[in-house]
């Protein structure tokens, strides 16, 4: 579902103790990386545009999940 502001993203079952958020645009330009403490993380607008974005998380090993989103 498309968000305006922000969006919460919630994973599931227990996370590596140092793990990141990288987020990337439609056309799978990096854009970000960001710590995650939680198995819930926001995600703010800011300086993102409308469109699709995609996220993975990873720790050290790779890759734990990925996913998209899309700003309206």
């Amino acid at each position: 579902n498309p968000f305006h502001s922000s969006a919460a993203l919630i994973f599931e079952g227990p996370l590596p103790a140092i793990c990141f958020l990288e987020l990337y645009d439609g056309m799978g330009k990096f854009l970000k990386k960001e710590r995650v403490n939680s198995p819930q993380t926001t995600i703010n607008r800011h300086e993102l545009g409308i469109g699709i974005y995609f996220f993975r998380l990873v720790d050290d090993k790779g890759p734990i999940s990925r996913g998209k989103f899309i700003i309206d």
